[in-house]
């Protein structure tokens, strides 16, 4: 074998020795049917994670919620003009305690219908993702968040739209009813909704939906915000055991929240007005 030859070959050994082939990363499944299984089990738990917690924080924010949707509108009604505090006695007033709970039934449709299907698109979209951000199991990356986020958030809004646009007309029918000093009773989720249709057409329940694309800047910050600091908020608190615990899923929902509505927030106001 020639001299140049046999250096080469010992180059390339040496190098071989210097730099090992670092071995692929081993498939996040071992076989198709743990796969299978396993994909089915985190659409299910999301899917059932999603419609839960939608559910009960409709129950509980229910109040608080159809205050602010009066309150975002009340800059289009002049006569109008109170705060939270006033609204929620005006609200008991006219149309006693039930009035706190006006539109619940589209919320309870609404909400848990919107969060049951992101969370587990949320996390297809994640998986989808993941090789244009770092490779396959490597997509815990801020920009894959933000991109399954948005694309999420697309399916769900356009999907849910018509439910929001029910849910927010029955909301705010009280306010105008009380405007137009009309004394009638406020019309049902099935008599809102035809009258919607009949007045202004289908295209009525995708009413908004413009304003809702624009509102995904919401979730392309929350979630990652979310990711991060459940991340790292077991680092902080509890550094001894390094592992995820329940407090540190709440504290960084709470915290991803409110930066996410503190930088967000008038898209809110555009899509009830």
């Amino acid at each position: 074998m020639p001299a140049r030859s046999c250096a080469l070959l010992n180059v390339l050994h040496l190098l071989h020795l210097r730099f090992p082939q670092i071995p692929p990363p081993p498939p996040p499944y071992s076989t198709p049917l743990k796969q299978s299984l396993s994909k089915s089990n985190t659409f299910l738990i999301s899917l059932s994670s999603g419609t839960l917690s939608g559910s009960i924080s409709s129950l509980v924010c229910a109040p608080l919620d159809i205050v602010k949707t009066r309150l975002q509108i009340a800059g289009t009604l002049p006569t109008i003009q109170e705060g939270v505090i006033g609204t929620l006695k005006n609200i008991v007033k006219k149309d006693g305690p039930r009035g706190l709970f006006r539109g619940l039934a589209p919320t309870l449709v609404t909400v848990p219908t919107f969060w049951g299907f992101y969370f587990p698109i949320y996390e297809e979209f994640k998986f989808f993702y993941s090789p244009y951000f770092g490779g396959p199991g490597m997509g815990d990356g801020a920009v894959c968040h933000v991109f399954s986020a948005v694309s999420a958030g697309m399916v769900a809004d356009f999907v849910t739209n018509p439910m929001w646009v029910v849910r927010t007309r029955m909301q705010t029918e009280t306010l105008h009813l009380l405007v137009n000093n009309e004394n009638r009773r406020a019309m049902s989720m099935i008599e809102t909704t035809k009258s919607l249709y009949s007045t202004h057409g289908p295209s009525v329940f995708w009413r908004g939906l413009t304003a809702s694309f624009l509102g995904l800047s919401h979730v392309a910050i929350q979630f990652p915000v979310y990711e991060k600091m459940k991340v790292w908020l077991p680092t902080v608190l509890h550094p001894e055991r390094g592992e995820e615990e329940p407090v540190d899923w709440l504290l960084a929902s709470a915290a991803s929240k409110v930066t996410a509505c503190l930088l967000t927030y008038p898209h809110e106001v555009i899509r009830s007005r």
